[in-house]
């Protein structure tokens, strides 16, 4: 499958790139039609999914960040969640990492935040 773009203009449009000119420029081909344009390559960004990246916690961890799709505002960075399918905790580390790794969404529980200290809720 080719990699969809899109354009840092108003109104954007999507495409696929085809090939770098001579002068340095992109050759897409817009999506829905056979039109092609050259476009400064600046001026174009790949369509990402809206992923973060997490990491699990505990002695099992290698450290490892490893992402996961999601949708907007659902996650923020350092939310503790509890993933009952792999029955581990993750700290998020980063949300809209737009990461093409994600193969699958993130489900689970977000833990509400707050402090204890010395057995009161600061």
């Amino acid at each position: 499958m080719k990699k969809l773009y899109v354009t840092k203009e108003e109104p954007p449009r999507y495409g696929h790139i085809l090939a770098t000119n001579s002068a340095g420029k992109f050759v897409m081909e817009l999506r829905g039609s056979e039109d092609v344009i050259t476009i400064e390559k600046h001026m174009v960004e790949a369509v990402m999914p809206y992923t973060v990246d997490v990491r699990f916690v505990g002695a099992s961890s290698n450290g490892q960040a490893y992402s996961f799709f999601s949708k907007a505002g659902d996650l923020a960075v350092d939310d503790i969640m509890y993933l009952p399918e792999y029955n581990q905790f993750v700290h998020v580390r980063k949300v809209n990492s737009r990461s093409d790794k994600a193969t699958a969404w993130i489900d689970g529980i977000v833990l509400p935040r707050g402090v204890v200290i010395c057995g009161e809720t600061a």
